[in-house]
């Protein structure tokens, strides 16, 4: 039998553009599933990651928790913020044969820092971990590798 729930992105993102670019993947990716089943997104902006609010840091766990594809943007240009690394080592492990991803859309200038950092802290939660460029175009093999 085959898939009968949506699928659930989570992107969580720096600023508008980083925003705009991840929305835009998360599209891409939607239509190829569009015809079986639906999608839900849910956006989290770092400023609202960084919130000390606990029922805000649950919210946000709970939404990763569900998620078959968590996608991270951001400039890379620099380190993400020590609070959305927190965030991302704060993840609940998945459970064993639960299979979802973790998508790092980064603008086509990042630097090597941003991809070096996601390494040790989703190391252990059980998602798998593609890259993603801006500039490449989805589906080829220079667009999303296996490269964490």
């Amino acid at each position: 039998m085959g898939r009968t729930t949506p699928i659930r992105i989570v992107i969580a993102y720096d600023n508008y553009a980083d925003g705009i670019r991840a929305w835009e993947l998360s599209e891409r990716l939607a239509s190829r599933f569009r015809e079986d089943f639906g999608v839900d997104r849910d956006l989290w902006k770092f400023d609202l990651l960084r919130d000390p609010n606990p029922q805000v840091r649950l919210a946000s766990l709970v939404a990763v928790s569900h998620a078959d594809l968590v996608v991270i943007a951001a400039g890379g240009f620099e380190n993400l913020p020590l609070e959305v690394q927190a965030w991302i080592e704060s993840w609940p492990r998945r459970k064993v044969g639960a299979w979802a991803a973790l998508v790092a859309s980064v603008g086509p200038d990042a630097q090597a820092p941003f991809r070096v950092c996601l390494c040790p802290l989703i190391c252990g939660s059980g998602l798998k971990t593609l890259a993603w460029s801006s500039s490449a175009m989805l589906g080829t093999s220079q667009g999303l590798s296996n490269s964490f």
